[in-house]
């Protein structure tokens, strides 16, 4: 995805004004769990209700296609199969040939939705697990009977999957890295490929409640875990074909969850241009709450922020709003919500941007 995205940056860049190539859906934000470390728990959350209709979601979908968008990302701002029409709007992603991206904390699937996203080719399922046990996972999540329901799905998943002869969708293990639970993420990697699931990410906490500080890892524990837990994670995704970010984690990377962000000051180009803004956003990614409410990324809680309204996304993506994110970003500011950003956004947006420079370098 990187070259479609690098081209939209390298227009915007020349002056020429492009649609969205992500869409990101936060269909409600009614959940059924209570995760210790959710960003739901910081306390200037405001978890405003409404949510938009199957039609209206259709709507927009339909839209989406005509405007080029490439990738629909369907998340878990909530638990996005609480929405009472969560299948009809995943089966419209499909019907408007988009590649689509799910993330779930894994308990309301049902063997007619799993049949049907793997009958229509939807492409990743991302499980929210949090370790290799009912104890540990259930009481991170405060939900019980979760990790059964969620081991559950996986394998029924890989079961249709082999029935209908279909390696879609990928499946992937997010784990979200605490105290609780970073001794035992070999444990996890033999659970991923008993399960059939492709991948295990690894993600460091951001701290947005004083319950979830008292999760995230030591300076001790970080070194420990850099220096022992993580090779054996890649020694076992090796042995059992499981793909794995446990490589990429340092001390550093791990320790400085809520400044993150401050490593896309460092990097932005001090000349004015593309390359200065510290995020590039807004010049690709559309994110749209449940109750219309548009943002830059998951991570957007104003909760002031416009709404789509009766509006389309092509009239949105070039107003006003956007416009003033993309000019506050390009005189080398960023949102006080970026210091929620996580390792693999950040992460994400150096890689685009180095390539980025080359390619502006290359003319």
């Amino acid at each position: 995805m990187h070259d479609e995205r690098l081209a939209r940056l390298a227009d915007w860049a020349a002056g020429r004004a492009r649609g969205p190539h992500t869409l990101e859906l936060g269909l409600t934000m009614a959940c059924n769990a209570d995760c210790t470390f959710c960003w739901r728990q910081h306390p200037d959350t405001k978890l405003v209700g409404g949510t938009l209709s199957a039609a209206r979601w259709r709507e927009i979908l339909d839209e989406a296609a005509r405007v080029d968008v490439r990738y629909v990302r369907v998340i878990g701002e909530g638990e996005p199969l609480l929405h009472p029409e969560a299948a009809e709007v995943l089966r419209h992603v499909k019907r408007v040939g988009i590649r689509s991206y799910l993330c779930s904390n894994g308990t309301l699937f049902t063997r007619e939705l799993i049949h049907d996203l793997v009958s229509y080719g939807w492409d990743w399922v991302s499980l929210s697990l949090e370790g290799p046990d009912a104890v540990t996972h259930d009481g991170l999540v405060r939900k019980s009977g979760a990790f059964e329901r969620l081991m559950w799905a996986a394998r029924r998943f890989d079961q249709v999957k082999r029935a209908l002869r279909s390696d879609r969708p990928g499946l992937n293990f997010g784990l979200a890295l605490t105290t609780l639970n970073w001794r035992r993420v070999p444990e996890v990697m033999v659970l991923a490929a008993d399960a059939g699931v492709h991948a295990v990410n690894l993600e460091p906490i951001t701290v947005n409640s004083p319950e979830s500080a008292r999760l995230k890892l030591s300076r001790d524990e970080a070194r420990a875990f850099v220096a022992d837990v993580a090779p054996r994670v890649v020694e076992e995704g090796r042995r059992l074909g499981v793909a794995t970010n446990a490589h990429e984690l340092s001390e550093r990377s791990i320790l400085s969850t809520n400044r993150v962000h401050l490593a896309l000051l460092e990097a932005a180009d001090r000349a004015d241009g593309l390359l200065r803004a510290p995020c590039f956003n807004p010049f690709w990614f559309l994110h749209l709450r449940a109750n219309g409410q548009l943002g830059s990324c998951g991570f957007w809680r104003p909760m002031h922020g416009e709404r789509l309204g009766a509006r389309g996304l092509e009239e949105a993506w070039l107003g006003d709003y956007y416009g003033r994110m993309r000019d506050w970003l390009l005189a080398g500011g960023l949102f006080d919500v970026c210091s929620d950003c996580n390792l693999g956004f950040v992460e994400d947006t150096l890689a685009i941007r180095a390539e980025l420079r080359d390619l502006l370098a290359a003319g």
